[in-house]
């Protein structure tokens, strides 16, 4: 199954590149046509998201107390998930916490590094849906754990804490930058693993392989820091929250 995933990835991967040959590239038009989604008639909006058809007007609820405080409405419009053009989905924590977890930029600076967060709400603001997101706890300073990550600044793994914050933020989908693995580590401390996408230098198209590379790199490199923790501190095996349906710590 991984090796047939992997084949088709190339082949939409290549069709996609503008040096396709003209031949091939119509064969890929063949099959979108044969293979064509019913969702691909809903329009995106500006930030890419694919509206849900709905007749008539959504129905407003009343708001959580949090979120209320946020956005300074008592009622309005939640949803489960949402889903970007992209084939990206995006899902408040209580409904499906791996989606929930995403790299953003704060208030869509791009000059700062994105921080880590998990969605707890997603609300529509006119035509729009924000995401409510609590950030990730960094360690304290008081904290017995060290980030030995820090050591391979290429591998885009970092401890924190995992506590969330406890304030809520709003977040536009054009912010997110991606999708974040987490791992529990330690009690109170998790391993936050961005699952970041490749582009090719020469076209827009985005492969999801990069996912799956990155998660077997992370799991041989945890074998390398399990050992290398379980030598400096004694402690029981963490376990990964990937494949529980209770998600992660």
């Amino acid at each position: 199954m991984l090796h047939s995933y992997l084949k088709g990835a190339k082949l939409r991967a290549w069709v996609s590149r503008p040096d396709c040959p003209a031949a091939i590239r119509e064969c890929k038009i063949l099959l979108d046509r044969a293979y064509q989604s019913q969702e691909t008639s809903e329009k995106p909006n500006a930030d890419g998201i694919i509206l849900p058809n709905v007749t008539g007007n959504p129905r407003a609820t009343v708001l959580p107390d949090d979120l209320q405080q946020l956005i300074g409405q008592c009622r309005g419009v939640l949803r489960a998930n949402v889903k970007h053009s992209a084939g990206v989905f995006y899902s408040r924590s209580s409904m499906h916490l791996g989606n929930s977890l995403i790299f953003f930029y704060s208030r869509g600076n791009r000059s700062l590094p994105p921080v880590p967060g998990s969605i707890k709400y997603i609300y529509q603001d006119g035509e729009s849906f924000l995401f409510a997101v609590q950030r990730q706890r960094p360690l304290s300073e008081k904290s017995k754990v060290t980030d030995a990550f820090s050591a391979y600044p290429h591998f885009p793994a970092k401890v924190y804490s995992s506590d969330l914050e406890d304030t809520l933020e709003s977040v536009q989908c054009s912010w997110v930058s991606s999708h974040y693995a987490r791992w529990a580590l330690f009690p109170g401390a998790v391993v936050v693993l961005s699952l970041c996408k490749v582009r090719f230098s020469t076209s827009l198209f985005v492969t999801d392989v990069t996912r799956i590379y990155a998660g077997l790199i992370f799991v041989f490199l945890w074998d390398i820091v399990h050992l290398a923790y379980s030598v400096i501190y004694p402690f029981t095996p963490p376990q990964c929250c990937l494949g529980r349906p209770g998600g992660c710590a």
